[in-house]
């Protein structure tokens, strides 16, 4: 089943035909660049320019913060026993489901319970898909069926913070992400960042809905959800994906929060900007509660997902974010050194499980970093049994390009405010996304 991220609309979105059996799973990770104290903003996006393929000797993005310090798994060359909520590994199969031709008359059902987390999507009944909010305008696109095997896929979305991407290909401080995952994965050489102006939070909301300005409000600062930060629209993709029905869902997993509520607060080493599905209220309430009773059973302790991994209760779309110790963010409470290493011996211990799953179900996990300094490009990696293998995409995306790919794996209606977006399909063999 495929697991993704939403981008919001401003327009009426438009009804799909019925879809196919979907099978599969996608991984995403998302990284910022800029770093700052985690009560306050600070991170600074960057500007998109093309990324050779190997920035050997790329330089280390410096700031004022607090290190982290976590220990890679055996397959990484740092020593250490990382601190985080580990993920139980789960052994792939020998082969991985092939994409399949997408039927351009496949459409979707809606009416599905949004509580529910399917591991598997079955064939749903025809229907049309709801409309979206008054805030939404007419203008949905029908996805693409060149670009998607129609197959579905869980899609694993990892954000990372504060980095640009010459400070993290090819350097020496990354061994795990340089020396496993790009040479066998893809990756983009021209990802920018939207924003470059806004701190962290503002990012989070467009990688959800493709914008961060709403009739009601724009998000441009990294307050905490609030009656006045947040918004009543519905245009967004968690909410395309609770409407979609046939066995669709949504999980976010973070790391440090307290099980059963919704954490529209900050503790301990987490932090509510960097969880985007907080600040909706037809997620998190009018206005945003610990209370809300959906929002509590959308969100899931990241020491939760290893289970979760090897029961198969694993949602269609699965947004993860490790806490400020674990993103290469920093924050003071986190032990001393090498920020970025320590974000590499997290994902170095946190991803192979993720890969097993993928492997074992088919699907992609895309890694994102938020935002930059400067106008050099974010780095970004899509992993997964149907991507290039060791490509560097020269194409120019941006978090936008996620929501639309989502929208497009998941045969849903695209959201105008991601419409001019250009999908990742560039990153997939043959340009066909699971």
């Amino acid at each position: 089943m495929p697991n993704i991220i939403v981008v919001r609309s401003e327009a009426q979105a438009e009804p799909v035909g019925s879809r196919a059996r979907l099978a599969g799973v996608i991984i995403v990770v998302l990284v910022a660049s800029s770093v700052c104290d985690p009560g306050t903003s600070g991170e600074q996006p960057q500007q998109p320019q093309q990324q050779p393929a190997a920035d050997a000797g790329a330089a280390a993005s410096s700031r004022d913060r607090d290190a982290a310090s976590v220990a890679p798994p055996a397959n990484s060359a740092a020593a250490g026993a990382p601190n985080r909520d580990a993920a139980a590994p789960i052994a792939p199969p020998a082969s991985a489901p092939a994409p399949v031709a997408m039927d351009a008359a496949v459409s979707r059902a809606s009416g599905r319970d949004a509580t529910a987390v399917a591991p598997a999507m079955t064939a749903p009944d025809a229907a049309t898909a709801p409309a979206h909010d008054a805030a939404s305008a007419s203008g949905n696109a029908r996805p693409d069926a060149a670009t998607t095997s129609g197959a579905g896929a869980h899609v694993f979305v990892i954000a990372i913070e504060n980095e640009m991407a010459g400070a993290i290909y090819g350097s020496p401080r990354a061994p795990y992400i340089n020396g496993v995952l790009l040479p066998t994965y893809a990756s983009a050489g021209n990802f920018q960042d939207e924003l470059p102006a806004d701190p962290s939070e503002p990012h989070y909301i467009w990688m959800e809905a493709g914008t961060n300005v709403f009739s009601d409000h724009t998000f441009s600062t990294d307050d905490v959800p609030s009656a006045a930060n947040s918004t009543a629209s519905a245009a967004h993709l968690v909410t395309q994906i609770a409407r979609a029905g046939g066995g669709l869902d949504w999980m976010a997993y973070q790391e440090g929060i307290a099980p059963g509520g919704c954490p529209v607060s900050g503790t301990g080493l987490y932090v509510p900007r960097h969880d985007p599905f907080v600040f909706f209220q037809d997620v998190a309430g009018a206005p945003p509660s610990p209370g809300s009773t959906l929002c509590a059973a959308h969100h899931r302790p990241l020491s939760a997902l290893g289970g979760d991994l090897s029961s198969g209760a694993v949602a269609s779309y699965v947004f993860i974010t490790p806490n400020l110790c674990h993103d290469m963010h920093g924050a003071s409470g986190c032990p001393g050194g090498d920020l970025i290493r320590a974000g590499d011996d997290w994902l170095s211990a946190s991803v192979p499980p993720l890969i097993a799953y993928v492997n074992a179900h088919g699907g992609v996990i895309f890694i994102a970093w938020d935002e930059g300094t400067g106008s050099a490009p974010l780095p970004f990696l899509a992993i997964g049994p149907h991507v290039k293998r060791g490509y560097r995409s020269t194409v120019a995306f941006n978090h936008g390009s996620i929501l639309r790919s989502v929208e497009r794996m998941f045969q849903l209606p695209v959201l105008p405010a991601a419409s001019a977006a250009v999908d990742l399909s560039d990153l997939f063999v043959g340009g066909v996304m699971p």
